[in-house]
């Protein structure tokens, strides 16, 4: 079976098909009245102040259960995700 997407023909029931469909279908589009680039820059600039917020709170409360420290994720976890979503930022931004 033939579909026809976005200009584009293909057999439906090939695995092109399916990673296609997947792509297409994990694309937010939500936000439809503002321009597509300001809501990416949005999302991201959030993203990146929940990491910060994650990050205080993780050293705050680093050894408050008995016989844990939580120092995988404070000391890679959340730099490390941070890292990656101040790189989003740079790139929508």
């Amino acid at each position: 079976m033939f579909m026809e997407i976005d200009g584009i023909v293909f057999d439906a029931d090939t695995t092109l098909a399916i990673i296609y469909g997947l792509t297409s279908g994990m694309q937010y589009t939500a936000v439809t009245k503002v321009d597509q680039p300001m809501a990416n820059c949005f999302f991201a600039s959030s993203n990146v102040v929940d990491d910060i917020e994650n990050i205080g709170f993780t050293w705050n409360t680093l050894d408050t259960d008995a016989g844990t420290y939580k120092w995988f994720d404070t000391f890679l976890y959340g730099p490390f995700h941070l890292l990656g979503d101040t790189s989003v930022v740079f790139e929508h931004c």
